[in-house]
């Protein structure tokens, strides 16, 4: 059986979704969960894996369409699933999912005090690094002022 709901107005990411829909799929009472944008090109897509529902009729580009296949016919399903899609949602938005953020650097000095060479495994031997105030010959090291 296939529950569903959109969540309209909520553009988000296809990455997100996908990762999100895995989240959601290891749910109880759950067998399958696919979040997808409502864009013709992933209706069509609803409809080829056997996830279409016909509420997916209304859904418009900006709106999230969520499908749940369960054996079981319990309506909550849904309301659960449509809880736990808020809170990732939520958390999405404050960037406090499970990616890190890199770490920007401009000057050699700075990247090799952020992530030392014993931690990173880095081997710049037969390196050339060119430009900046040190040229670097082939084979040596990357040096001080050279700008990454």
């Amino acid at each position: 059986m296939i529950h569903a709901f959109i969540k309209k107005g909520c553009f988000q990411d296809s990455v997100s979704l996908m990762i999100i829909s895995r989240k959601l799929s290891e749910s109880e009472n759950v067998d399958d969960v696919s979040v997808m944008m409502g864009t013709p090109a992933n209706k069509a897509l609803l409809d080829t894996t056997g996830f279409w529902h016909d509420d997916f009729n209304n859904a418009t580009p900006n709106d999230i369409c969520v499908a749940i296949r369960s054996e079981a016919a319990d309506a909550g399903i849904a309301q659960a699933i449509m809880q736990q899609l808020e809170e990732a949602l939520k958390q999405l938005a404050q960037g406090s999912g499970s990616s890190q953020a890199l770490t920007q650097v401009r000057r050699w000095d700075s990247a090799c005090q952020k992530l030392p060479r014993r931690q990173s495994g880095a081997d710049f031997s037969g390196w050339r690094v060119c430009g900046g105030a040190g040229e670097s010959g082939a084979g040596s090291q990357p040096q001080r002022d050279d700008v990454l």
